[in-house]
């Protein structure tokens, strides 16, 4: 309440003179104060009175935010010869002076008045974000003009891709200032940031297919791969296919910062259609992603034909040369993947986890994000609990991506260790079928493929322990400890009953681990085979913490046939729950089937083998071990202590032998 009253005086100093963001202000933190109080208390009354006073100034908050408005769109219109850098300062300097006008004028303002203030808004973000699209066109076409050409007639263009990167940092840096004035509805205004972004994409992307001679190369290509056999033995010049490796590079580059802007946008706009809504974006990449497959395959086609054709003569006997070329062709093929694959990919799997780049993670709350301005105040000026929440999103975040980097590299060892083996198999077809007679393909690599398959084995193998271990087994292990106690296999008919209406605790907990969000963010993020590998993991520490904590209980009949029961409808949860559908879990099982074995041993099975022991004298624990393997021996040594006139309690029973398996 003392901080309420604070709030007051703050207001009513405002209201008295005039100052219409501390205004703003003080009502905020009124509504916040007063958000947990009961609506008889005094304070509520007061704040609907300052809700009324301040709804009094809301006009004038929207007048003020109009005129604002309309100043800067005239400015905005007009040419300008300043440095780009500085107009870039200029136009984020009146972004946040408009936010802050909106801001007071939207917590000023009643609903109706709010919609007025929004639209404003949307109208100088979208003249705002076209001046800045217009902006990085124009100040491509300076550099181009610029730039030096080549002996080829090429430019430099990467000044391309620097403008294509510098559109998409725009859109983050307006987005991330309007969601800090809390609007409501951030699709209304991303609606016309994303046309403007679309259109100078669209206009970027013409000025480079302009600067590539896209056009020329794709009708070039498509030309070589259409002519007539006889021409086939012309290799292409070293220079062309340099270039096309380039291409190939710079549309491998603008191919990606528009499938992951289009990410990003489909999470705040979604047209009627289901679609993003793009504007002709998808169109472009689909074209450029066509020319960069045709590129590719052309270049791929002409390196391995020039490594053919260029091939020394093998000589087979004094004076007599020949060229297998199709032996030296999948030799050298296999060697090249063979040594990509370790000197190369095999690294860059290893150091995956711990580069510095940012995998897309699902969109969080934005006041737990850092913005520009905060992050220029020292840390006296954030409160404790600010402060607090900025540690914990950090880390959380940062966990995150850890993890993310993690399963890619799984995925890609798996994906590795497959294809591996997949070549080994080739290889061993092809030297039957074509090269029987020539040396061994597999003796003449640089690594033996059993050893590479082994090492991409042991590194995805390794992953998946690290994340189960770090982010899953300890938390399943406390829960599955924790719900031991609530655990009863000593049960009655109506007990029985009553489970089988409401369920069980052990099949709750099942269910409850299995919409664990870690378990089903590694189900989303692992490829199929690399989740069930985890999965069986999973699950055979699922059946060891079940099986210790049945033997810390006692049983009867009923007990027994409840355990069997929840025992097979977990074995078919879990077999339905990895993404790729039904997976047999038997094997993982095989322990939990062996107790239920045990546990349905009844009384005349423990009688039977009580008369056994009478007959087969000093030999009684060797027959009972040879017929029973060793299940009802500690049921048997009860009888004798009982006497064998003496019918056993089978619950008694039962419960020894088990017990004496589990330990």
């Amino acid at each position: 309440m003392e901080a309420f009253n604070d709030h007051i005086g703050s207001f009513y100093e405002a209201l008295a003179e005039d100052k219409l963001d501390q205004l703003a202000d003080a009502l905020l933190s009124l509504r916040d104060a007063a958000a947990t109080l009961p609506m008889e208390d005094p304070a509520t009354v007061m704040l609907n009175d300052c809700e009324n006073k301040a709804s009094a100034k809301g006009q004038l908050a929207l007048s003020k935010l109009h005129a604002l408005v309309s100043t800067l769109n005239a400015s905005l219109g007009r040419k300008s010869n300043d440095d780009t850098v500085l107009q870039y300062e200029r136009l984020d300097s009146q972004l946040r002076t408009v936010i802050n006008t909106f801001y007071t004028s939207y917590a000023l303002s009643p609903s109706p008045a709010n919609a007025s203030s929004l639209a404003v808004l949307v109208e100088y973000v979208d003249a705002e974000f076209k001046q800045r699209a217009s902006l990085r066109v124009d100040s491509l076409g300076k550099l181009k003009a610029a730039a030096p050409v080549n002996g080829h007639g090429y430019i430099d263009r990467s000044v391309h891709l620097e403008a294509l990167n510098g559109l998409v940092h725009d859109v983050s840096f307006v987005v991330n200032l309007v969601e800090e004035a809390n609007v409501s509805d951030l699709a209304i205004v991303f609606a016309p940031i994303h046309a403007a972004f679309v259109r100078g994409v669209l206009d970027i992307l013409a000025l480079y297919a302009a600067d590539a001679r896209l056009a020329a190369w794709e009708k070039k290509v498509s030309l070589r791969s259409t002519s007539p056999s006889n021409d086939l033995d012309d290799v292409e010049a070293d220079e062309s296919l340099q270039m096309v490796d380039l291409l190939l590079e710079e549309l491998a580059c603008i191919l990606q910062l528009c499938l992951h802007y289009s990410t990003y946008a489909a999470s705040f706009l979604v047209d009627q259609r289901g679609g993003s809504g793009d504007g002709g974006l998808s169109q472009k990449v689909h074209e450029l992603n066509g020319v960069y497959l045709l590129l590719e395959r052309f270049y791929i086609f002409q390196t391995m034909h020039k490594a053919v054709m260029i091939a020394e003569p093998q000589q087979i006997e004094p004076n007599v040369y020949a060229i297998s070329k199709n032996y030296h062709t999948v030799l050298s093929v296999v060697i090249a993947i063979v040594e990509s694959l370790e000197r190369t990919y095999m690294p860059s799997i290893l150091d995956l986890p711990r580069r510095s780049f940012d995998m897309p993670l699902p969109v969080t709350s934005p006041t737990h994000h850092a913005n520009d301005s905060s992050a220029e105040l020292s840390t006296d000026d954030l409160s404790f609990s600010d402060a607090l929440l900025q540690a914990v999103d950090a880390d959380l975040t940062h966990q995150l991506q850890v993890d993310a980097k993690m399963m890619m590299a799984v995925v890609s060892a798996y994906m590795s260790w497959d294809y591996v083996g997949k070549i080994h198999v080739r290889i061993t077809e092809t030297q039957a079928s074509h090269f029987a007679e020539l040396p061994s393909l597999l003796e003449c690599l640089p690594k033996p493929l059993s050893e590479l398959q082994l090492e991409f084995h042991q590194v995805f193998t390794s992953g998946l322990h690290a994340l189960y271990a770090r982010d899953l087994q300890p938390k399943m292990d406390m829960r599955f400890h924790q719900s031991v106690l609530q655990w009863q296999y000593e049960l009655s008919l109506q007990a029985y009953d009553y489970l089988e209406v409401h369920g069980s605790p052990l099949v709750a907990l099942v269910q409850s681990l299995l919409k664990d969000k870690t378990l089903r963010r590694f189900r989303r993020g692992l490829s199929p085979p690399t989740f069930e590998l985890m999965w069986r993991q999973v699950v055979r520490d699922m059946c060891d913490w079940i099986e210790r904590g049945v033997t810390q209980k006692t049983f009867n009949d009923v007990g027994a046939m409840q355990l069997e029961k929840e025992v097979r409808h977990l074995s078919v949860l879990c077999g339905h729950f990895p993404a790729a559908g039904d997976v047999s879990l038997r094997a993982e099982f095989t322990r939990l089937d062996q107790v239920n074995i045990c546990l349905g041993t009844t009384s005349s099975v423990v009688g039977v083998a009580a008369g056994v022991v009478a007959l087969a004298g000093g030999f009684r624990r060797d027959l009972a071990g040879a017929f029973f393997n060793g299940v009802v021996v500690s049921a048997i040594a009860g009888v004798e202590e009982k006497g064998t006139d003496e019918e056993p309690d089978a619950r008694d029973a039962t419960t020894s032998s088990f017990t004496a398996i589990g330990t």
